[in-house]
C-alpha cells in the first residue's frame, strides 16, 4: 500500500504527447532506457490531476517508513502554458526526501508527462558522484520526431517516426551549474541563457538509444568540452568535436585571451580555429559512459579532447578572431548576449559555416589556410600588431563600425609568395572596392608561437594596452597635424561615432556599445580603423607638403606608431599636444588601490566634498565630470553623483561605482569648472521610493538594477528580479500584489513578525529590544525619509524613537544604500544610548522554510538558504558584517541574530544580501553551500580596505597640472 500525504505548494504546467511506438509502447521504451522508476501509477496520476492546484502527493513506495516518491503538477513560471499540466513524478534516490519533502536536484529521477495524458515525454536524472550533496552529472532522456543532426545513426534508431536519446553532462570544476530546463527538456532557444556551459565541463548532445541493443550510441556534438583554466568558473577554452563512430566531421576550437569575462558577462571568447575533417580517433582517447546501467559508445575524453583536436590532421583551418569585442549573433531580434559556443565562424567563399548561430561577416578578423600546412601556428605582423594564422593563404576583415548592416571599409591581406606570412597588404576606407592604399612586405618572416592557450594569452595581452596607447598618440598628433594641414579640418565619422554615438544607438536592451567601448579590444579595433583614416588624410593632405611624410609612413607600415607620432608632432605640429576634457577649467586627479588578490566588482566609492574643498575650496558639484586617467579615443566618463545627506542644501558626498582588478591602482581626473551648471547625466541604475501602499504609509525601498529592498515597521525584506531592471517606481501601478509573480519578479520573503533579512534589534543585559513594529503596533516611531535616487546610489533613510530600555531611550538611525552593479545593500548603523556607553546591536535573519544555515564569524557572515515566499521557489539571504565588531550570535523562534558591538553615536556599517535561484544567471543546481561561499565572497570584498587619494595629477601628487591649457 502507498502512504499518501497532501501538501500544497506552487508551480507552473504544459503539454504534448507520444504514441504506440515499433511494438513497444513510448512508456515501455523510456522505461527500458531509465528503469522501472520511470513508471507512472495510473491511479495516483489521475488523482493528481484531479487535485486542487498545489497539491504534492507523497509515497512511501517501498514500505520502509520514509518517503520516496512524490507527484504534483509543476506550475512553475518557466515553463510553456502550451504543454500544462506537466504532472511529475519524483523520485528519491539518495535517501534524503524524508528530511524535507522534497525533491532536490543532486541525486533525485524527475519524469515528465507533458499534458497528462499518460504518455511519458521527458526525465531528468540528477547524479551525485561523490557523495557531497551537489550535482555532479546531469542526464536528460526525450524523444524527438525530429533532430537537428540527420545522418545514418539517426535513419537507424527510430521507432514509428520517433527517436529517443540521452543529453549527458558533467560538471568537472564542481562549480554545482549544469544544463537549465524549460518543460524538463533543453530547448536551446528557452534555455541556452541560463545554462551553465562554463567553467570546466563536458556535454555530449546527443546519445541515440538502440532499444533492441540497450545500447547508446554518441552523435554530433561529442564531445562539448570547457576548460576552466584559472579556477574563475569562467570557461578560457572550449572545444567541441562533431561525429561519431570514432570520426570527427569537424572542430571548433575557441578561447577567451583576454579573459575578461566577469560581474554579469558570463562568456567572452575572442578567437577560434574551425577545421574541416575526416579524423579518426583511437579507443585510447576515448571514455565510455553508463547512463543507468546502460553502456554508450566511445566517446573523447575530456582531458584528452585539447591535444587530439590540436594535433589531428585536419584538412582545413579557418580563423575567426572577434576585433570588435563583441561575439555575439547579430540577427535582428535574437538574444545578443556573448555566444556561450566560442566565436562560431561565417560561411564565405573559402570555407563553410560549422554550427550555428554565426557571428556575422562584420567587424571579425578570417583567415584560411586552405590545407592546414600551418598545423595552427601563429606569427605576429608587425604590419598590424595582430596575430595571424600561419599558413593562410588569405584573410580580410569587413567593418560595419555603426552596425547598420552594411560595410564600409575592407582591409585585406594575402600570401603572394606561399611562405606562409602575409605580404600584400590592401586597405579600402570607403567601401567603393577600391583600395586606397596597398603595399607589399618583402621580408614578411615572423617567429612562430603555438596555439596553446598560456601562450596565445601572454602573446595577445603583452601588447594590447601598449597598442592602445600608440593608437591613441598617433591619432591625436594626426588630428592636430591634419588641423594645419586641411583647410577645413573634421573630426573623421568613425571617430565621432565612437565618441558620441556607439553607445546611445547601438545598445539593443544589451549595453553592447558600452561593452565595446569600455573594452580594449573594442578600443584597439576603432582606434585601428579611426588611425588609418586619418593617415589616408595625411598623405593626401600633406603631398609635397611634408617633408618627413616618407619617414612618418616607413615608421608607420612597420607598427611603429610611437615613432611615427614623435616625428609628425616634431616636424608638423612643432609642439606637445596635450589632453584636456572639453571646456572644464580646472581638475585634479583621485587615486584608489586594491591591495589585495580579489576582484572588487561595481565597488563604490564615496568621497567627501568637505575632503576635496579642503584641497581644492572652488570645487563645483554642479559642473564637473569624473572620467578615467587617459582617454581612449574618448574620454571615458565614470557615472557619479552628489548627495546631500542632511537636507542643508549643500552636497555632502561624491559618489561613484567601478569594478577594480586584483592589485590594479586606479587613476580619474575629476574635471570641473568653478561657476555654472553642467554635471552630465548618466541612465539611472539606482532608486529609491516610499510610500507605494496607500493602505499603510508604512513602506519605504531602496534598489540598484540589479536588487531590491524594503523596509516597513523596522522589517525588511528582499524582491526577486528576474532581470536587470528598476521596479519600485512601478509598484504603484500594479494590478495584482508583488507577492504575486509579477514580469519582473516578486516580493520573496514572507515576513510574519520575524525581523526579515536585517530587521534591527539592541540587546541590554541580554534582553533583547526589538526595533520592529509587526503591524504598526506599539510606541517605537519610525520616520521614513528617500535621500538619493541615483543614478549610481540610492540611499534610504529610517530614524527610531520612543524605544525604551532599563537605561532610558535609545535614539536609531539607519540608512539603507544600493549601489549599481550591485546585490547586497549597505547598512549604515547609528545608535545613541540613554548612558552614552557601548551597545551592543545587531541585526536578525529570518528563519525560512527548510533552511540551512551557516554562521562564519571568522567571515563575518551569517547565510541560509531555503523555501521563499509561495512561488518564489529557494531563495538566500544572509548578513555580512566585520569580525572585529562581532559580539555574539542569538538565537530565537522566528529569526537568528547577530551580535555587534557600537560605541554611542558611532556609525557602524554592515551589509544584507537577498537572492533567489530564479534569479541566478544559472540556477541549475547550485546548493546552500554554495550560496554560502558567494556570500563570503562579497563579505570580502566589501571589507576589503581601498584607500582613495585626492592629489593634483594622478601619480604625480603636488605637480599643479589642474589648469586648462
Amino acid at each position: 500500500m502507498f502512504r499518501k500525504i497532501l501538501i500544497f505548494c506552487f508551480g507552473f504546467a504544459a503539454l504534448l504527447a507520444g504514441g504506440p511506438l515499433f511494438s513497444q509502447t513510448n512508456n515501455e521504451i523510456f522505461e527500458k532506457m531509465i528503469g522501472p522508476q520511470a513508471k507512472l501509477d495510473p491511479a495516483v496520476a489521475a488523482e493528481v490531476l484531479k487535485s486542487k492546484p498545489g497539491t504534492k502527493f507523497r509515497y512511501d513506495t517501498d514500505g520502509d517508513g520514509r518517503l520516496d516518491t512524490i507527484y504534483f503538477i509543476d506550475y512553475d513560471d518557466r515553463h510553456s502554458p502550451a504543454r500544462q499540466p506537466i504532472l511529475v513524478k519524483v523520485v528519491d534516490e539518495d535517501g534524503d526526501m524524508a528530511a524535507t519533502g522534497e525533491g532536490d536536484m543532486d541525486s533525485d529521477l524527475y519524469i515528465a508527462d507533458w499534458n497528462g495524458d499518460g504518455t511519458i515525454d521527458r526525465a531528468v536524472d540528477y547524479i551525485d558522484l561523490d557523495n557531497d550533496q551537489d550535482v555532479d552529472e546531469e542526464v536528460q532522456y526525450r524523444w524527438h520526431d525530429d533532430l537537428r543532426f540527420r545522418d545514418d545513426t539517426w535513419d537507424a534508431l527510430q521507432y514509428n517516426g520517433r527517436a529517443y536519446s540521452a543529453f549527458w553532462a558533467r560538471d568537472i570544476g564542481d562549480d554545482n551549474r549544469l544544463p537549465y530546463e524549460r518543460d524538463y527538456e533543453y530547448f536551446q532557444e528557452a534555455t541556452q541563457w541560463k545554462s551553465d556551459f562554463n567553467g570546466s565541463e563536458v556535454d555530449v548532445y546527443s546519445y541515440l538509444y538502440d532499444f533492441k541493443a540497450n545500447f547508446f550510441v554518441p552523435g554530433w556534438e561529442n564531445p562539448f568540452c570547457f576548460y576552466d583554466n584559472d579556477g574563475d568558473s569562467r570557461a578560457d577554452e572550449v572545444v567541441r568535436l562533431t561525429g561519431n563512430r570514432n570520426i570527427s566531421r569537424n572542430l571548433r576550437y575557441s578561447m577567451d585571451l583576454d579573459n575578461d569575462d566577469r560581474g554579469t558577462q558570463r562568456h567572452g571568447y575572442d578567437m577560434s580555429i574551425t577545421a574541416l575533417g575526416p579524423i579518426q580517433y583511437g579507443e585510447q582517447d576515448c571514455e565510455r559512459h553508463s547512463h543507468r546501467g546502460i553502456p554508450t559508445g566511445p566517446v573523447i575524453a575530456w582531458e584528452k579532447a585539447r591535444a587530439l583536436a590540436k594535433a589531428a590532421n585536419w584538412s582545413k583551418a579557418h580563423l575567426s578572431f572577434n576585433e570588435n569585442h563583441n561575439n555575439i549573433d547579430p540577427t535582428a531580434g535574437n538574444n545578443h548576449s556573448e555566444r556561450w559556443e566560442g566565436v562560431l565562424n561565417t560561411p564565405n567563399d573559402f570555407f563553410p559555416q560549422v554550427g550555428g548561430p554565426p557571428c556575422g561577416p562584420f567587424n571579425k578578423r578570417n583567415e584560411v589556410d586552405s590545407d592546414n600546412s600551418g598545423r595552427f601556428q601563429f606569427y605576429r605582423s608587425p604590419v598590424d600588431r595582430r596575430w595571424h594564422l600561419f599558413g593562410a593563404e588569405i584573410g580580410w576583415i569587413k567593418t560595419d563600425y555603426d552596425y547598420d548592416g552594411k560595410p564600409e571599409m575592407e582591409i585585406r591581406f594575402e600570401d603572394t609568395d606561399v611562405d606562409g606570412f602575409f605580404d600584400w597588404w590592401r586597405y579600402d576606407l570607403d567601401g567603393d572596392g577600391k583600395y586606397e592604399r596597398e603595399f607589399r612586405r618583402t621580408d614578411d618572416r615572423a617567429y612562430l608561437v603555438p596555439f596553446d592557450y598560456d601562450t596565445m594569452r601572454e602573446a595577445y595581452l603583452s601588447e594590447l594596452g601598449k597598442i592602445v596607447e600608440d593608437n591613441q598618440r598617433l591619432i591625436e598628433v594626426l588630428k592636430a597635424a591634419l588641423g594645419k594641414l586641411e583647410t577645413k579640418f573634421a573630426v573623421d565619422e568613425v571617430e565621432e561615432y565612437f565618441s558620441n554615438r556607439l553607445v546611445k544607438e547601438y545598445d539593443l536592451g544589451f549595453g553592447l556599445g558600452a561593452k565595446i567601448k569600455n573594452s580594449l579590444a573594442g578600443t584597439r579595433y576603432y582606434g585601428d580603423l579611426i588611425r588609418e583614416r586619418y593617415i589616408q588624410r595625411l598623405l593626401k593632405a600633406g603631398e609635397g607638403k611634408v617633408g618627413c611624410l616618407d619617414e612618418v609612413m616607413r615608421l608607420y607600415v612597420n607598427g611603429d606608431y610611437a615613432k611615427s607620432a614623435a616625428v609628425l608632432e616634431k616636424n608638423v605640429v612643432k609642439g606637445s599636444v596635450r589632453r584636456w576634457l572639453g571646456t572644464y577649467a580646472k581638475r585634479f586627479g583621485i587615486e584608489a588601490e586594491n591591495p589585495g588578490e580579489r576582484h572588487l566588482e561595481s565597488r563604490a566609492f564615496i568621497l567627501k566634498i568637505a575632503d576635496i574643498r579642503k584641497q581644492f575650496p572652488d570645487f563645483n558639484e554642479r559642473n564637473y565630470a569624473l572620467v578615467e586617467e587617459s582617454p581612449r579615443i574618448d574620454w571615458r566618463e565614470v557615472p557619479s553623483q552628489v548627495d546631500d545627506l542632511d537636507e542643508d542644501g549643500k552636497s555632502d558626498e561624491l559618489v561613484w561605482v567601478k569594478t577594480l582588478l586584483p592589485r590594479e591602482k586606479l587613476k580619474l581626473w575629476c574635471y570641473y569648472t568653478p561657476g555654472g551648471a553642467g554635471k552630465p547625466d548618466y541612465p539611472a541604475r539606482a532608486d529609491a521610493a516610499m510610500d507605494w501602499d496607500k493602505g499603510t504609509l508604512a513602506n519605504i525601498g531602496w534598489e540598484s538594477e540589479k536588487a531590491a529592498y524594503r523596509l516597513y515597521y523596522g522589517q525588511i525584506e528582499a524582491f526577486g528580479k528576474k532581470a536587470d531592471r528598476l521596479i519600485l517606481a512601478g509598484l504603484k501601478d500594479l494590478k495584482s500584489s508583488y507577492h504575486n509573480m509579477q514580469e519582473w519578479g516578486m516580493d520573496v520573503l514572507h515576513i510574519g513578525n520575524a525581523s526579515g533579512l536585517g530587521g534591527l534589534s539592541i540587546w541590554e543585559d541580554g534582553n533583547r529590544l526589538p526595533l520592529i513594529v509587526p503591524g504598526g503596533k506599539g510606541d517605537l516611531k519610525i520616520r521614513r525619509e528617500v535621500v538619493a535616487r541615483g543614478p549610481v546610489r540610492s540611499l534610504a533613510r529610517v530614524e527610531f524613537s520612543g524605544l525604551k530600555g532599563k537605561l532610558g531611550e535609545y535614539r536609531v538611525r539607519l540608512d539603507m544604500s544600493a549601489f549599481a552593479g550591485n546585490r547586497y545593500s549597505r547598512q549604515d548603523v547609528t545608535i545613541w544610548s540613554p548612558d552614552g556607553k557601548e551597545i551592543i546591536y545587531g541585526p536578525g535573519l529570518q528563519k525560512i522554510v527548510h533552511d540551512d544555515w551557516f554562521a562564519l564569524s571568522a567571515s563575518g557572515v551569517l547565510a541560509s538558504w531555503g523555501g521563499g515566499y509561495e512561488g518564489a521557489g529557494e531563495i538566500g539571504l544572509a548578513i555580512m558584517y566585520r569580525p572585529e565588531e562581532f559580539a555574539g550570535f542569538a538565537e530565537g523562534e522566528l529569526d537568528r541574530y547577530i551580535k555587534l558591538g557600537a560605541a554611542s553615536g558611532e556609525t557602524r556599517t554592515h551589509w544584507i544580501y537577498g537572492d533567489w535561484r530564479k534569479g541566478f544567471a544559472n540556477p541549475s543546481a547550485p546548493t546552500a553551500r554554495d550560496w554560502a561561499l558567494r556570500v563570503e565572497d562579497v563579505a570580502l570584498q566589501v571589507r576589503t580596505p581601498v584607500a582613495v587619494r585626492i592629489a593634483v595629477r594622478p601619480g604625480v601628487g603636488a605637480r599643479n597640472d589642474g589648469e586648462a591649457p
